[in-house]
């Protein structure tokens, strides 16, 4: 008996210590459970926050359609302001012979009063923004504006057309002032459905007047995010029929753009202002054989400027000590013995141990590859395409009117940017 009780003892011992073991255990896997559950929950609201803050600062394609909102309200996601003087703009969805569009209807004359309405769901850098908008009355004006970059009712973009003036204008303002930027003489027809497009990549500005490119300019004022969203003036009853917001395309990278350069009086700039362009880079010199390319080089700014072309001077003493002579000096001499208005840039050396950075990318066979080679003497020239990428080289010999650069300069201007 004695026995079987002991046996018994250990028994109920052994049951006991095995029932706690098990409750310990089955409690740590539960805190480890939960410890991973709230890391996990973490993770992912962590993870919606940066998807969140991408949506905000990365947005793809929005498109607003003015027809699904109700009469006489003002569509959501958007607010109304006002830049300088006057009553508030009153902006709603209104009746235009059967289809529903956004208007500012509030009819103050107030000539310094600009109505704005922002979309806020939406702050983006680079940006393309557009819409469709129908001039309809106005004493005092008859405009339609688009903002971009929107700090506050007093900081941003805006590129509007108007049709008492027969323009379309982008101006920045700033601290509640505007200033212009650039401009082009046009019809805007009253009654007429016209297109309009702002389009800000960096510091790169350009507008586009019912499909057409009209101003491209370049302006470092508002260099972050912001909002977008419309613009008019005093009294203008315009209609917007839509909204399109998209990311504006980036240009393919190229080291070329990295590059910070002094222009001839001195100033610091970046190469970076010209991507998107089709670029002639040339060593220059003043007293060669071959300055008479001046006035080539010129020329051949002034014919396609337009078309996004620009030829960028360096002066450079490499050869022969051709190019003795200060900044000011090269400067002076350039814009009175050739009338040049392209870039100009401050000297710099084009070979050997002191090579600029910039002629040391371009000259490289590796990094330039089939274009680079050891500079020769003045005047060689560079052919850039839109993507930042060498598309051509020509000896110093060869003028920047022969047939073989104006061709493929022309090839260059026609070539779209993948």
């Amino acid at each position: 008996m004695r026995m079987k009780s002991i046996k018994q003892s250990i028994f109920l011992k052994v049951n006991t210590m095995f029932r706690i073991t098990v409750i310990l255990v089955g409690t740590l896997v539960l805190s480890l459970l939960n410890v991973s559950t709230s890391a996990a929950d973490k993770g992912l609201s962590d993870q919606n926050t940066v998807n969140q803050e991408q949506r905000e600062t990365e947005p793809n394609t929005v498109v607003i359609d003015f027809g699904k909102y109700p009469i006489g309200k003002l569509p959501d996601g958007f607010s109304a302001s006002v830049t300088d003087g006057g009553q508030p703009g009153k902006w709603e969805i209104v009746d235009a012979n059967g289809t529903k569009v956004l208007a500012q209807t509030n009819t103050d004359e107030t000539n310094g009063r600009f109505p704005l309405c922002i979309y806020d769901t939406v702050s983006i850098k680079n940006v393309e923004v557009s819409t469709d908008f129908m001039a309809i009355a106005g004493k005092v004006d008859q405009a339609a504006g688009l903002v971009a970059r929107y700090k506050d009712n007093n900081n941003y973009y805006v590129t509007r057309a108007n049709a008492l003036e027969d323009n379309v204008r982008l101006y920045k303002v700033e601290s509640g002032k505007r200033k212009q930027i650039g401009g082009a003489n046009l019809k805007v027809t009253s009654g007429t459905w016209h297109s309009l497009k702002l389009e800000i990549e960096g510091v790169h500005q350009k507008v586009f007047y019912d499909g057409k490119l009209i101003i491209d300019a370049n302006d470092a004022t508002f260099p972050n995010a912001g909002k977008v969203g419309f613009w008019t003036k005093a009294d203008s009853f315009t209609y917007f029929s839509n909204l399109k917001i998209e990311p504006a395309a980036a240009i393919p990278h190229s080291r070329l753009y990295t590059f910070t350069m002094d222009d001839i009086g001195g100033q610091q700039t970046t190469l970076s202002q010209y991507k998107g362009k089709v670029l002639l880079i040339v060593n220059v010199a003043s007293k060669c054989g071959f300055t008479k390319q001046y006035a080539g080089l010129q020329e051949l700014y002034m014919k396609y400027k337009d078309r996004r072309f620009v030829v960028l001077g360096f002066p450079a003493n490499n050869f022969g000590g051709q190019e003795p002579g200060s900044n000011s000096e090269i400067k002076e001499f350039c814009s009175t013995k050739f009338s040049v208005t392209f870039p100009m840039f401050s000297k710099i050396s084009v070979k050997g141990d002191d090579i600029h950075p910039l002629y040391k990318y371009l000259t490289s066979t590796t990094e330039n590859a089939p274009f680079g080679g050891p500079i020769e003497w003045n005047f060689n020239k560079f052919l850039i395409g839109r993507d930042g990428k060498t598309i051509g080289r020509f000896p110093s010999a060869t003028a920047p009117l022969d047939t073989k650069v104006i061709e493929a300069i022309e090839s260059g201007l026609e070539a779209a940017v993948h």
